[in-house]
């Protein structure tokens, strides 16, 4: 799935897109990237459209649309202490009230996504990339079976 998602480098953000070389925002690139690694198949015409204005939403608002639509194809997981995300794994960072920024882990703390104002790329520290930094973050399992717990720890 890292390999497909580096693909993806250089493809411009633009919202609600999803065109590799194109554009697509981080919600969209990773549904793309799960479809096309094979790991799940997502149908991106039911994928509804997240408000720009995300960030002026109530948090159970916007939480309810974005980490919604992640754990339709992944399972929420809590780091042990001591472990680290795996590659392919999602995270979600906070911004503003809720968590609504996502990209995939590249080999922990290297992260790709696609953000705001950037192209996709490839962050070598997620803690000092300008997306994410110090934000709390939650972690998902694209790999994991749909239908298990909906919070697994990662043990």
């Amino acid at each position: 799935m890292v390999r497909e998602a580096l693909t993806w480098q250089r493809t411009p953000f633009v919202w609600g897109a999803c065109v590799k070389g194109v554009g697509v925002d981080c919600g969209r690139f990773l549904a793309a990237v799960v479809n096309a690694a094979g790991v799940k198949q997502i149908d991106m015409n039911s994928f509804p459209a997240i408000s720009p204005q995300w960030f002026l939403h109530k948090a159970e608002d916007a939480e309810s649309s974005f980490v919604e639509q992640i754990l339709r194809f992944t399972v929420e997981y809590r780091l042990a202490s001591g472990r680290v995300p795996l590659p392919g794994d999602i995270i979600v960072a906070k911004c503003g009230r809720d968590y609504a920024h996502s990209a995939f882990v590249v080999d922990w703390p290297r992260i790709v996504g696609a953000a705001s104002g950037y192209c996709v790329t490839i962050w070598q520290d997620v803690h000092r990339s300008p997306q994410f930094g110090t934000r709390p973050l939650r972690y998902f399992d694209p790999f994991a079976a749909i239908g298990a717990a909906q919070v697994l720890n990662n043990v």
